[in-house]
Order: structure tokens, then sequence, then C-alpha cells
């Protein structure tokens, strides 16, 4: 993913549990039948496919530079990042409903999408509790409540089936880089955190505490994970085998064991309808051996497959 892909990891790292997200994550919207919106601009990529999910993405008609998926979204209109949406083109799409994610970065764009006469609903998916929450609140706004239950619900049965599927087996430590410079994990405050629990791992990151807390590399090196996930983005994203990328740590387990994990970060890092295939995909690489047998998953290329 190129810079635009940065720049939403980045966005996510700042934004997410911070006292400013919490003020703007409490705006919503009205689904009564007066109120439906007939044609709607996301500016998440999550959100994006939650609408899809639910059967409106037919009234979708403008996206973030940064959704991609579904295939169908390649061909909606660009309104800028998220960050920065272009005023301009959001209006010039005539949408009376914007939806997006809380960031301190990107309040001037949602103040000005309100001052031009748009209602905008700000949904947070910093935990898979606010995750549940938004998918259901984004149903209710588009009127499709029902469908929104039945995608919370199969998202509950997937991750509870992950906990079974690893229950009672050891905990192995593990790492989830999200950025290189600075190094940032995946903390237990944020829903990676939640995932690798569910996934049968110990988060390395458990003792720093947060969501997204920035470590120095000899915490990583004495926390010696025995797997590490490599979902750097933009320009930190890997490349080529990840083994050789995180050859200047020979001493961690995870490079010993040749147990290092990379991915472009799509899967893992939009908290979505897709994050019960994200944390069975965890639990594949942390615990091979209670794999599901469903064929090779591209969404990772491991250094050693399990």
């Amino acid at each position: 993913m190129g810079r635009a892909g940065k720049a939403f990891v980045l966005l996510v790292i700042l934004g997410l549990g911070s006292p400013l997200a919490s003020a703007a994550g409490q705006s919503s919207a009205s689904g009564s039948a007066a109120e439906l919106p007939e044609r709607v601009v996301s500016l998440v990529p999550s959100v994006t496919e939650t609408l899809f999910v639910l059967g409106a993405g037919d009234l979708v008609v403008g996206v973030s530079d940064q959704c991609d998926y579904p295939a169908r979204v390649a061909a909606l209109p660009r309104v800028g990042g998220f960050l920065a949406p272009v005023i301009e083109r959001v209006v010039s799409l005539q949408p009376d409903l914007v939806i997006t994610s809380p960031s301190p970065g990107n309040q001037s764009g949602v103040n000005a999408i309100k001052a031009a006469g748009i209602r905008v609903l700000v949904v947070r998916d910093a935990t898979l509790e606010q995750l549940n929450a938004a998918i259901l609140q984004v149903a209710a706004a588009v009127g499709r409540s029902d469908e929104g239950r039945k995608v919370v619900d199969a998202i509950d049965a997937e991750l509870e089936a992950v906990r079974a599927r690893v229950a009672g087996l050891p905990r192995p430590p593990v790492a989830l880089v999200v950025g290189h410079r600075p190094l940032v994990l995946a903390g237990p405050a944020g829903y990676l955190g939640e995932l690798l629990n569910i996934a049968g791992a110990r988060n390395v990151a458990d003792e720093a505490g947060g969501a997204w807390p920035v470590v120095d590399p000899e915490f990583l090196v004495a926390s010696a994970p025995e797997v590490l996930f490599d979902v750097g983005m933009g320009s930190e994203a890997s490349s080529g085998d990840p083994l050789a990328r995180w050859s200047g740590w020979p001493a961690m387990p995870a490079l010993l064991k040749r147990r290092v994990y990379a991915s472009d970060g799509d899967l893992l890092l939009r908290p979505g309808p897709r994050v019960g295939r994200a944390a069975q995909l965890v639990a594949d690489y942390v615990h091979p051996a209670r794999a599901v047998p469903a064929g090779e998953d591209p969404a990772l290329q491991a250094g050693e497959r399990p």
C-alpha cells in the first residue's frame, strides 16, 4: 500500500482512544424512515466495508482515497484522504450523510462538512465492543438494523470459535508491530491486543500498556517474542522475505524459530466485518497445530508457513 495507507495507519495510532476521539465519537445519526439517507460518503475503509456487507453499497456515492475493499469500491469517486477530505468533492456528490471515525487530525474537515449543511456520523472502533456498536450504529443510520445485528452476531460467533480452538493451549509471547520508526506495537487497550488474546497469544506489549505503545528496540529484544507479526504500511511495509527484514535481530526467538510474518496490514488494521477472519488468521500462525485446514491464506506472507 502506498503513501495514503501509511497516513491512515498514522491516523489510527494517533486518534483512537484519545480524549478528543472520545468526544467526537459521541455524534450519532437517527435511523428513522424520514431521515434515511439516499446518498452516503464514507471516509473510513472499515465503514465502507460495513456498508457493503449490510447491503447498503448502492447508497455509497463517494469514498476516501484509502477505501479499496470490496472490489466495487474501485469505481466510486474519491473525495481525498481520511485526514483531509476535499470538501468541494464531498459537497459536489450531494450526500445526505457522511460517515467517518474520530481523530484529532480530521476535526477541521468534519467541521467544514457540517458547516456545508451535511449530516456527519462519527463512529468509534478502537475496541471490539466499540466495533460492534459502530456496526449497529451505521446499520441503523442506513435503515439496515436487522442486517447489522446479523453481522455483529456473525463476528461474535467467529471470535468465539477462535477462542474455543485455542482454549487450554500455552500462550507464547507474541509481538505485533504496526510501525518501525518509531517502533510501535499493538497494545492491550486496542482491538488488536484483544485479537492477540483471543488467538491464544501473550502480547508482549501488555507490560507497556495502552493501545499503540511506542517502545525502544531494547524492550522488544527483552520481551523475546516467539512469534512476530509485522504489519507496517506504506514505506514501512515489508517486502520480500520478512525474515531478511528482521535479520539484524538474530537472537530474537521469532527469528530463531523462523516465525516472522509480514502483511500489508489491510486485514489486521481495519476493524470491520472481517475482524473474525483476522482473529482466525492470527490464531493459525500463533498455534499452527490448530490451524484451520482451509488452504493457504494469501493475507500473510510467512517466513515459514504454519
